[in-house]
């Protein structure tokens, strides 16, 4: 498990999304 950051860009949108793994 963890959490990790993801710059994610759609068009011309560009924003960051926090993934939180569970085990």
């Amino acid at each position: 498990g963890g959490m990790y950051m993801v710059n994610i860009t759609s068009g011309d949108k560009t924003y960051t999304e926090r993934l939180v793994i569970q085990p």
